[in-house]
C-alpha cells in the first residue's frame, strides 16, 4: 500500500450517501454488537446529502473502490471534531483507517 496509485483520499460525493451509510453500518456491525443495538444506531450511522454538504467528508479508495470514510464536525469557530470513521470489514487491519486518521 505504499504506492499512492493503489489508494487515494477524496471528498465524498452526494451520490455516495447510501453506500456510505451502508458501509458505516457494516463496519459497526463487524464488532459483534447485538441486533437491538445496531437498530438503535441506524440513525446516527446514516449519512445524507445535507450531512456531507455541512461536514467535510472524505472517502478512501483502493483500486477505484470506496473502502472507508471519515467526517469532521465543526464544534466551534476554531475547532473540528472527528465524527465518523469507518472502514469496510474486509479492509480492516490493512492501514486504511490509519491513512484516514492521518488525513483528518
Amino acid at each position: 500500500m505504499s504506492n499512492t496509485q493503489e489508494w487515494q483520499i477524496r471528498q465524498a460525493l452526494p451520490s455516495e450517501v447510501e453506500y456510505l451509510s451502508e458501509l458505516a453500518f457494516r463496519s459497526k456491525a463487524y464488532w459483534g454488537y447485538s441486533d437491538q443495538f445496531m437498530k438503535a444506531c441506524l440513525e446516527e450511522l446514516t449519512v445524507d446529502e445535507c450531512y456531507i454538504e455541512n461536514n467535510p467528508t472524505f472517502v478512501i479508495e483502493a483500486a477505484g473502490n470506496a473502502v472507508g470514510f471519515y467526517s469532521l464536525e465543526r464544534i466551534s469557530a476554531a475547532e473540528v471534531e472527528l465524527s465518523l470513521l469507518f472502514v469496510e470489514p474486509d479492509f480492516m487491519g490493512k492501514g486504511y483507517g490509519r491513512k484516514l486518521i492521518t488525513h483528518a
